[in-house]
C-alpha cells in the first residue's frame, strides 16, 4: 500500500504543467483565502481552479481571458466579457490576473464554500439545481460528474503542493 502511494505521488509530480500551475498560483489562492476568511484548505480552492481551467490549458485561458474559475459574466471585478464558444447565451468574464479572478470567485461564492474544509462538503456546496456554481446536470449546462471530478483534482493538487 505504501509503495502504491509513492508511485502515485511520483506520477502526479511528473506532470510538469500541473505542478507548475499549482506552484504558480498557490500564493494568490492563499491570499484570497486569508483576506476573505474563507477557512478552507488551499487544495480545495486551488483544486477548483485547476479543474475549471485544466491546469491553465483550457481554451478560456488560451484565449487570454484570465478566467481561471470559468466565471460567467457579469461577475465582480471583471474587465470585459466575451461569448462562450458554442453557446451564444453564455458570456465569460475577463480578468486582469489570476488573483482578480480568484477574488471574484470569493466575492460571488465565498459564503457558499466558507468553512467547507472537507473536500466532499466543498464540492457539494457548489452544486444545486438553480443559481449555484454548477447545476450538476449536463442538460442544464452543468456537469453531472462535477463532484467526482473535483474531488479527484483536489486530491491531485494536495499531492502536487508537495512536489
Amino acid at each position: 500500500m505504501q509503495k502504491e502511494r509513492v508511485v502515485m505521488a511520483s506520477s502526479l509530480c511528473n506532470v510538469a504543467q500541473a505542478v507548475e500551475f499549482v506552484h504558480r498560483f498557490r500564493a494568490d489562492c492563499q491570499r484570497v483565502i486569508d483576506e476573505d476568511k474563507l477557512d478552507i484548505p488551499l487544495e480545495n480552492f486551488l483544486g477548483l481552479s485547476a479543474k475549471e481551467c485544466g491546469y491553465g490549458q483550457s481554451p478560456i485561458i488560451k484565449r487570454g481571458l484570465n478566467n481561471y474559475f470559468s466565471m460567467h459574466s457579469p461577475a465582480p471585478l471583471e474587465i470585459g466579457r466575451s461569448q462562450a464558444l458554442g453557446n451564444p447565451k453564455v458570456f465569460l468574464a475577463h480578468y486582469t490576473s489570476f488573483y482578480h479572478c480568484a477574488k471574484s470567485f470569493s466575492m460571488r461564492w465565498g459564503n457558499t464554500v466558507r468553512g467547507k474544509k472537507d473536500p466532499s462538503a466543498f464540492a457539494n456546496a457548489l452544486v444545486c439545481s438553480r443559481g449555484c456554481y454548477n447545476s450538476g446536470n449536463d442538460a442544464t449546462g452543468g456537469n453531472s460528474n462535477f463532484i467526482k471530478d473535483l474531488l479527484d483534482v483536489i486530491r491531485a493538487v494536495k499531492v502536487r503542493l508537495s512536489c
